[in-house]
């Protein structure tokens, strides 16, 4: 009876293809007290039962109602921490099991907390092993972790030994879609940039091979692993199902890499990053820049912008490789896309290309910040001065956006050391001096200051009445005509006129 409960509910859901609506109708009918049945079902030894009612929880989870649910009563909690234990040994249940904690865990502080009592890290920690070289399993497993990663999961323990075993899995005779798995569960691993396993992947090299396995060719794909077939080949034009899955699967590759990367840079112990660095990292992002695709180019200026955060001799390195310039001429032809709005084919690819100039406008905003004026200054002027255009257009498009206040202020820190340089160096020739108040002027920079002056953020107003009352306040200027003494004026003309 209660198997065919349950079933009648899950094919209710999959024959309206479990859309939002229907979710939601099944949700709002299931109370706690349901939601304690249906968890107290699971482990009463009938595997089938088990499966569909994992289902049905999962698909739950997926409705706003749903992740309240499952923290109202302590004993649903129970029930899933008891069925994962009794199952271990049954990687299809566990699978799903591990699944549903994933998703009851992400936005549920109150469902973590219960799963601790029930010592649920202990019993991560006891699986990770049996099951580390099962790239889905693993996949969802390290997402999980994460969601406790401030718990008391023994990171120098299981974690650290697992970067090891999956770095024997990398290399490029390894099939592309468990490469792909692999590297996403590296992914994962050092997605809140913990410290201690960033450590550890630089010491285990990590960098060094995810470098050499990046695919630039797209011809060269491994064969997919479909029907237990760990073989290699080209993929030729007549296997079309496989060429369109491989290069998705190609493509996420490639982003998952320059993402560990620009990870491993987010380290603030220079004598690590500095490992990155002397592999040609620039080198390897000057390539890497040669992409078309908006995606990979937002991630490889998500690398280049923190690189630009470390020290002065990572950022000549930058220099010194011509990266810099690279970058530049990328950027440029990003820019020149969003301000030509006919060039979107549609909304997500627009946005795409504005995700991309925030990494852009993070990576020169630090670049000016971190350099030396005697690097800086060709770099300002390159063609028409490119590098104000993109900053000036990144406050244009995100000056509303509170999300982006740290952008915005890194911008702002960026053009007034520009302008106080400029301010320093007046007197000097025309070629040394970067006529910044001018080029700024004709571009409308104060009338953004005077807006920015009503952000709704304290900080960013304050560095915008900074910038504007020193640089662009016409009554400042009066004010300091009023203040010159003629008479200082027409005497110092008359010195110069005796000698």
């Amino acid at each position: 009876m209660n198997l065919y409960a349950v079933y009648i509910i899950k094919e209710y859901l999959k024959k309206t293809d479990y859309d939002d609506n229907s979710l939601n109708l099944i949700t709002q009918q299931i109370t706690t007290e349901y939601l304690l049945i249906f968890t107290s079902l699971l482990n009463k030894g009938n595997k089938k039962l088990s499966y569909e009612i994992l289902i049905i929880l999962i698909n739950i989870t997926y409705t706003k109602q749903g992740e309240i649910l499952f923290g109202e009563d302590e004993k649903v909690i129970k029930n899933i921490s008891t069925f994962l234990v009794n199952n271990k040994n049954d990687i299809k249940l566990l699978y799903l099991g591990i699944f549903l904690i994933k998703h009851i865990t992400y936005k549920n502080p109150l469902v973590k907390q219960i799963l601790q009592n029930y010592k649920i890290i202990s019993f991560f920690e006891e699986i990770y092993e049996k099951y580390i070289l099962d790239s889905n399993f693993m996949e969802n497993l390290i997402k999980c972790l994460g969601h406790f990663i401030d718990s008391r999961f023994d990171k120098n323990k299981n974690i650290l030994c697992s970067i090891k075993i999956i770095k024997s899995q990398l290399n490029k005779n390894t099939p592309i879609d468990l490469l792909e798995k692999y590297v996403h569960i590296l992914y994962n691993l050092c997605f809140y940039k913990d410290p201690i396993i960033i450590k550890k992947m630089i010491d285990e090299d990590i960098y060094k091979i995810l470098i050499n396995i990046f695919p630039f060719d797209d011809n060269i794909i491994s064969k997919l692993n479909i029907n237990q077939n760990m073989n290699l080949k080209y993929i030729n034009d007549e296997d079309f199902y496989d060429i369109e899955i491989a290069k998705k699967i190609l493509r996420q590759l490639r982003l998952l890499i320059l993402k560990i990367l620009g990870n491993l840079f987010s380290l603030e112990e220079v004598l690590y990053t500095q490992k990155i660095i002397d592999y040609n990292i620039s080198i390897f992002l000057n390539q890497v820049l040669k992409f078309t695709d908006i995606k990979i180019i937002k991630n490889a200026f998500y690398c280049i912008s923190n690189i630009c955060l470390g020290s002065y001799g990572q950022i000549s390195n930058l220099y010194n490789n011509n990266t810099i310039i690279i970058a530049l001429n990328v950027a440029k032809n990003i820019y020149e896309t969003i301000i030509s709005k006919n060039q979107f084919i549609n909304n997500l690819l627009k946005e795409d290309f504005i995700c991309a100039l925030r990494e852009i406008d993070y990576s020169f905003s630090y670049l000016i910040i971190n350099s030396l004026f005697e690097k800086l200054i060709p770099i300002i002027k390159y063609d028409n001065y490119i590098i104000i255009h993109l900053l000036l257009k990144g406050i244009q498009l995100f000056e509303d956006n509170y999300q982006e206040k740290k952008l915005l202020s890194f911008i702002l820190k960026a053009i007034s050391k520009l302008l106080q340089y400029e301010k320093s160096n007046e007197d000097d020739t025309k070629e040394e001096n970067i006529n910044l108040i001018d080029l700024l002027g004709k571009n409308g920079f104060k009338e953004i200051l005077e807006k920015l002056q009503t952000n709704s953020d304290e900080d960013i107003v304050d560095d915008a009445e900074k910038i504007f009352d020193e640089f662009f306040d016409d009554n400042n200027n009066e004010n300091n005509l009023d203040n010159i003494d003629i008479n200082d004026i027409i005497n110092d003309i008359q010195e110069e006129e005796e000698e």
